[in-house]
């Protein structure tokens, strides 16, 4: 049966990759971009899919036009996936990180309740929730100790998640998303910075990339992976708390090893802390430094997830390896280069 999906944050990363899924199953698709903004469809357009989107700008911080939203098109699912979602960023700008993401899932969960809507909700969250905590393996009963604004926002929102579930009935399922990544992602990312600039590199050799703390570490997933588990959550009307992850750590070291053998680099690591270089062994060329403005103000050691409870409810399995991912976005970076992009 088809059915009208509404996504917020209908042009990131994960949304994008959401709608392509839901519209090659017949469903309908109505998307959000933050209003007031010059909207970037560039995915969408790579994905061929902005024509089949109705797209709509959308202050969440206005209360009564979300209530609108939702007379006008009654959808079955919300996926609200907007917010800031850039770690570093939040350093920086830690009233508005908190505000935004805790504000604009009140004011839909709000919305979704004053309208008595019988519709099922997906509200995401991170694994930055747990930066602080000590444990290396975890899961929904681990108590959470975020290190930074965004980490804090995102935890809140899961006890707001819990709150609207408990208190006033929705049907809400919560997402704690360990990383994940794409050709889709933002090259401010630093996976797809390092995909991006290897393949500059490689075509036009000049200045190296710049990157932080290399032997830091993370829980890697692929995106598209991570859209197919919200999606069985729905089909199977599960609610509350998921962890999304591999259950594997992956050094961002590693991660360059991966991507510049497939971009057909054969590298070597030179040097020690800031005065390390990643180096192409062929031609000599440097194509990575470090650099102390990249690294994190608290950069926390890795975290692993464990996706028990989302296989155990769903059957839901990753199916796309880290290095499958990688391969990747090397691919369509490259595919982007030589077409201008």
């Amino acid at each position: 049966m088809n059915k009208t999906v509404l996504i917020t944050g209908i042009n990131g990363q994960d949304g994008a990759l959401l709608a392509d899924y839901f519209l090659k199953k017949g469903h309908k698709v109505v998307g959000t971009f933050r209003r007031g903004t010059q909207p970037k469809f560039w995915r969408l357009e790579e994905l061929k899919i902005l024509d089949e989107i109705k797209c709509i700008g959308l202050d969440l911080s206005d209360s009564i036009t979300v209530l609108k939203l939702l007379d006008e098109y009654n959808p079955s699912e919300i996926y609200h996936l907007a917010g800031d979602s850039f770690v570093a960023d939040s350093y920086n700008n830690p009233k508005s990180s908190l505000l935004n993401n805790i504000e604009h899932t009140i004011n839909l969960l709000e919305a979704i309740r004053y309208r008595n809507s019988n519709c099922w909700c997906f509200i995401p969250s991170s694994s930055e929730i747990f930066a602080g905590t000590e444990k290396e393996i975890l899961n929904e009963k681990d108590y959470p100790l975020s290190m930074s604004p965004y980490g804090l926002s995102k935890f809140v929102n899961l006890q707001i998640s819990e709150m609207y579930r408990k208190i006033y009935n929705l049907r809400i399922a919560s997402g704690i998303l360990f990383n994940h990544e794409s050709e889709f992602r933002s090259r401010s990312f630093v996976t797809r910075k390092i995909t991006y600039n290897l393949i500059r590199l490689k075509i036009n050799s000049n200045s190296p990339m710049l990157l932080g703390n290399l032997n830091t570490s993370r829980d890697w997933s692929s995106a598209k992976d991570f859209v197919e588990a919200m999606s069985l959550l729905a089909e199977k009307d599960k609610v509350g708390s998921y962890i999304f992850s591999s259950g594997k750590l992956t050094s961002l070291r590693e991660f360059i090893k991966i991507a510049c053998e497939k971009v057909g680099f054969e590298i070597t690591f030179e040097g020690e802390g800031l005065d390390e270089k990643v180096i192409d062994k062929k031609t000599g060329n440097i194509l990575c430094r470090v650099s102390e403005k990249y690294f994190r103000i608290s950069d926390t050691k890795g975290k692993i997830g464990s996706s028990e409870k989302l296989k155990l409810e769903t059957n839901w399995e990753a199916k796309i390896s880290i290095e499958s991912m990688i391969h990747n976005m090397v691919e369509k970076d490259l595919e982007r280069r030589l077409n201008g992009k």
